[in-house]
């Protein structure tokens, strides 16, 4: 009898993880080209964008232009960092002190200030944006390419 898996999953991960190596711009078109041609192979996940500071990874700066411009194929699961980021500080919450938990700061779209990007700043999910919450009350749409579980 055969040890091997009836099948296997395989995450493409070369559009985040590949391209914010690149030494030379590489054209937002290039990214959604690259991501829609992906969408293509059959492949059921891929993980595409990262919302981080430009200035540390410049290759990622388009990353909400990215989100808007694919072409969506059904049965692909297009994700992003931010949905990981969130789950690794709120597990970190309780086991390290205040002070080594990491906040991630999201400018908002449409004037709304600074939100960190903290579990109690989620207001929820609409469809393809997570809802974030200002200092205000005011509760902002920022593209996540996650699907909701």
């Amino acid at each position: 009898m055969s040890k091997m898996p009836k099948s296997v999953s395989i995450r493409e991960v070369g559009p985040r993880e590949g391209l914010q190596f690149e030494k030379g711009p590489v054209t937002t078109e290039a990214k959604i080209r690259l991501v829609d041609a992906l969408s293509e192979t059959g492949v059921k996940e891929i993980e595409f964008v990262s919302f981080v500071s430009p200035k540390w990874v410049p290759q990622m700066a388009d990353a909400e232009q990215v989100v808007a411009g694919i072409k969506k194929v059904p049965g692909v699961k297009y994700e992003g960092i931010t949905e990981k980021g969130l789950e690794i500080i709120e597990g970190l919450r309780g086991h390290t002190t205040g002070y080594a938990v990491p906040t991630f700061v999201i400018d908002s779209p449409g004037g709304g200030g600074k939100i960190p990007l903290q579990p109690e700043y989620v207001a929820g999910r609409e469809g393809d944006f997570l809802l974030l919450r200002n200092y205000e009350g005011q509760v902002f749409r920022y593209p996540d390419p996650v699907e909701p579980a």
